[in-house]
């Protein structure tokens, strides 16, 4: 996950784009020019904060997706974490959803700054995210790539050293059946003909 907690949970509603201005995304500046489709837009946020994030939902999923987990998490040997850094994760998941919910209902509600202007302007009206620990929550692209003996397993290589079968050719290097040729010498079945001999209709 990148970024600092306060970038990701104060990241700003209405200039939703990274590491670019939106003059570099023109279509979605356009859009939200657009007034009818900025209020439709914050509806859809609305609705997503509303009922799934107030009403629990989210911690809900959570929970009902470890229930599933947990047990092939503890006893995988190959996982890239502990169990014990597992179990601190789920904690931390779930105070950022809470926490980036109540930074988005504040966008909304105009009592945080809704653009990355606004909030670089006046950053004492976000949402104070010093109890997050985004370490805990691993990072892209396939955690610490560590497993739990400091390795990787196979050193991060595909099988075979990241060869296809055959050192990467295609059966019969490559060539169609019967050296490439289709039925009949490419032909079509009788040349084009209807069935008992009958040319095509030219109309």
């Amino acid at each position: 996950m990148s970024g600092s907690a306060s970038e990701v949970v104060n990241f700003a509603i209405d200039t939703p784009v990274s590491d670019v201005d939106m003059e570099e995304r023109p279509l979605l500046s356009k859009l939200l020019e657009v007034t009818e489709y900025k209020e439709k837009y914050h509806e859809y946020l609305q609705q997503i904060i509303t009922g799934y994030f107030s009403d629990g939902k989210f911690e809900q999923k959570i929970d009902s997706l470890n229930n599933l987990i947990s047990s092939y998490m503890e006893n995988d040997p190959s996982a890239f974490y502990t169990y014990d850094e597992y179990k601190t994760s789920i904690v931390e998941l779930k105070k950022l959803g809470a926490l980036r919910a109540e930074s988005i209902q504040g966008q909304l509600d105009g009592t945080i700054p809704s653009t990355t202007e606004g909030q670089q302007a006046d950053s004492s009206k976000l949402i104070d995210c010093s109890s997050i620990n985004l370490t805990a929550l691993g990072s892209q692209g396939g955690g610490n790539s560590m497993g739990p003996t400091g390795e990787s397993p196979n050193q991060g290589e595909f099988p075979n050293q990241g060869e296809f079968p055959n050192q990467g050719e295609f059966p019969n290097q490559g060539e169609f059946p019967s050296g490439g040729e289709f039925p009949s010498g490419g032909n079509m079945p009788n040349q084009g003909d209807k069935p008992n001999g009958n040319k095509k209709d030219k109309n």
